[in-house]
């Protein structure tokens, strides 16, 4: 690849960072305000720079907001889910809320979803209420992963651990005590791959 200006780099710094944090790009308008560029279109002369010598790719689509987006990697649409029950598929049509791109370095081809989260159990694993999970659809977990369960038709984050019969689905939170099941009265969803987190109040994806 060609060799970038100094401010080439730090747009495309920023534009990855900005991806790893929100799960999908800046706009050219974002670009233009975070460097205090007067117009957007003097961003975009940047971007097209950065396209030109080959460090990212262009995509077009209602989801742009009648912007052009960047990417840095292939994407695909992930669903977000607003819950999670027993005996309905997850992807069903009436669980999801809506789609956000994600990286398919990221996806890795699998079934993957997304689950707000609700309430402060795994805090102490730096997830809080209000972040959403990646999750890939899977049945099985090993000792210590981070899963979605599903007890009496509710969903729960908790740690996964095998103890002879039973399983422990134990929280990140010393406040908080751990849920011993045996194995056949509750189900694993998903395991937890990534968390996208929400650095401003209120924003929703």
């Amino acid at each position: 690849m060609k060799t970038l200006t100094k401010r080439q780099s730090e747009i495309l710094r920023f534009i990855r960072k900005y991806s790893g944090i929100n799960g999908y790009p800046p706009s050219i308008r974002e670009i233009a305000k975070y460097f205090s560029i007067k117009s957007p279109s003097g961003a975009k002369k940047h971007v097209d720079a950065l396209v030109k010598k080959g460090y990212l790719s262009r995509r077009k689509g209602a989801r742009t907001i009648g912007e052009e987006r960047f990417y840095t990697d292939r994407v695909r649409m992930v669903p977000v889910i607003g819950r999670v029950a027993a005996g309905i598929p997850i992807l069903a049509v009436e669980n999801i809320m809506g789609e956000v791109p994600l990286p398919e370095s990221i996806t890795e081809g699998k079934e993957i979803f997304i689950l707000r989260v609700e309430g402060e159990s795994m805090v102490d694993a730096g997830i809080n209420s209000g972040d959403y999970l990646v999750v890939r659809r899977q049945e099985i977990a090993e000792q210590g992963d981070i899963v979605v369960a599903i007890i009496d038709g509710d969903a729960t984050v908790k740690r996964f651990f095998k103890k002879g019969n039973t399983v422990v689905l134990k929280p990140e939170n010393k406040n908080m005590n751990s849920i011993e099941v045996k194995r056949g009265d509750f189900l694993i969803a998903g395991k937890v791959i990534s968390v996208i987190k929400m650095l401003e109040s209120g924003r929703i994806l």
